[in-house]
């Protein structure tokens, strides 16, 4: 029985227990909603006050500073702080401003007003900032020039939220506070930040069982939930006998998949066994064929009056060659699929092995009228590795170069040692190329490209997947790059095992 099997009996078991737990557990859930949501309502709405407080004020200052202290002026009257001392005289428009905020806040006593910067007048003893956040909010302020600065805290345990916004010099307030006698600065611009205004709202504890639209909200929310718990119910039962089937559909299901697994790997041992048993049956034949045609190729019992016979025998030499490399290529990718190919390594002579893998591809370049060109690093260090496999890692990489390469072509072979001490092996030509939603369609087994370019060019389609097969079980890192027109470029890096030390 599995663990969910085990939490369906249970839930059959004591079903009372477990709806009576989530209807608990449901109404503190919606409880939680409910306070958070009244919450962030509360913030919405105090900091849309505030807002709109602070911008009365800003727009009360402005008209009063462009409209009536400009008329004053022209009639003779002066806008100045001490205007209850002095004849003649209104209040200026930050003195107004400030005073105005006191009377609201002493009217409503849950608003708070002030205006503060960092050049107080030195009339005003607390011009300046007084605590964290006014400090915090001039200094933002000033930096930014306009927004807004909020934050909600704690004072005398009642929640606050408080606003601030800067303050900006306009063009009578620069020519004002320039020329004035108390002004700590005299060197003001428009679109300076002459200070910032700040409004402070205490806000209503929240209580939102308080209103018996939130008592019938949980109610109607507790029903519903007892509703869909009980159809719940219901289907739980339906649904472990359902579970059930299924568990004894997927084992047998699974019982099926084992004897099908074991039928396929019975299929792929026959597979590897019949390969093995017709390669053998194929080499004998062909090693004649291979052998009959050399001589006749090149007339080792007599000279043969017909040249014509010469070309025949050559014709059936190169094709037995190529149907007992196809053999070769075919076992050896069948014993790597297997996991049965074994290596067997030993020092290499990679210099005189690399002469040997170009004499054999010679005659086929040649024919092709493709340049062949090697280069081996004089300074390689010992090598150790399979000798059979590199030398067919180096042939076939030279035997697709030459084969994709047109006439007056070149294909060079470079072997080295990279910084990390591995072997690198290149093989670069100036072939056909391929383009890059190819690459992977060729590194299939039997992967044949169907255009106009490469109809004429045959192959079996094992040279690249054997290249990069063998290149894995020699723990190196294999890489192919090509572009249409300009070529193709083979490269294979072996791991620092395959240098002995």
């Amino acid at each position: 029985m599995t663990q969910r099997h085990r939490v369906f009996l249970y839930l059959l078991r004591y079903p009372k227990s477990i709806l009576f737990a989530y209807v608990v557990l449901a109404a503190a859930i919606l409880a939680s909603v409910l306070i958070q949501g009244s919450r962030h309502i509360r913030s919405e709405v105090a900091v849309a006050m505030a807002s709109t407080y602070a911008d009365s004020i800003t727009t009360f200052r402005e008209y009063y500073s462009s409209v009536v202290v400009t008329r004053a002026n022209q009639s003779g009257v002066m806008a100045s702080h001490r205007y209850l001392e002095e004849t003649d005289s209104i209040p200026n428009p930050a003195t107004l401003a400030i005073e105005l905020g006191r009377e609201l806040s002493s009217r409503r006593l849950e608003t708070g007003f002030r205006f503060y910067s960092d050049y107080p007048f030195v009339t005003r003893e607390d011009g300046g900032p007084r605590d964290e956040f006014e400090r915090t909010a001039l200094e933002a302020l000033s930096k930014g020039g306009e927004g807004s600065y909020t934050q909600l805290t704690t004072i005398d345990q009642k929640d606050v939220l408080r606003h601030a916004v800067p303050v900006t010099m306009t063009e009578s307030c620069v020519a004002c506070h320039n020329s004035h006698e108390d002004s700590p600065k005299t060197d003001w611009q428009v679109g300076d930040i002459r200070g910032v205004q700040s409004v402070a709202l205490f806000l209503p504890p929240i209580d939102p069982f308080g209103n018996s639209g939130y008592y019938l909200m949980l109610l109607g929310s507790v029903g519903a939930i007892l509703c869909v718990l009980g159809f719940l119910y219901l289907k739980v039962q339906r649904f472990v006998r359902d579970e059930q089937r299924l568990a004894d559909r997927q084992e047998a299901e699974k019982h099926i998949l084992a004897k099908e697994k074991q039928a396929a790997e019975e299929a792929n041992a026959s597979k590897t066994v019949f390969l093995s048993n017709v390669s053998h049956e194929l080499r004998t034949p062909l090693n004649a064929i291979i052998g009959f045609s050399e001589m006749i190729k090149t007339q080792a019992l007599g000279t043969i009056d017909k040249p014509r016979y010469i070309e025949y025998a050559s014709d059936i030499h190169q094709s037995g060659q190529h149907l007992l490399a196809l053999i070769n290529d075919l076992l050896d990718m069948n014993r790597i699929e297997a996991g049965e190919f074994e290596l067997h390594k030993q020092d290499l002579d990679v210099d005189k092995l690399t002469v040997e893998c170009c004499d054999l591809i010679r005659g086929e370049a040649e024919k092709a009228g493709v340049a062949l060109k090697r280069e081996v690093d004089p300074n390689l260090p010992p090598i150790e590795s399979d000798p059979r496999v590199i030398k067919q890692i180096i042939l076939n990489m030279l035997s697709n170069a030459v084969k994709f390469t047109p006439a007056d072509g070149l294909v060079t072979l470079r072997i080295s040692c990279d910084e990390s001490n591995q072997l690198v092996i290149e093989v670069k030509d100036t072939g056909i190329g391929i383009a890059r939603e190819d690459l992977e369609k060729i590194m299939k087994p039997f992967g044949q490209i169907r255009n106009g370019l490469s109809s004429k060019y045959r192959g079996s389609g094992l040279g690249l997947p054997l290249i990069a097969e063998f290149t894995k079980l020699l723990g190196g890192d294999f890489q192919l790059q090509s572009e249409p027109g300009l070529g193709t470029e083979v490269k294979i890096s072996l791991a620092s095992s395959a240098v002995a030390n």
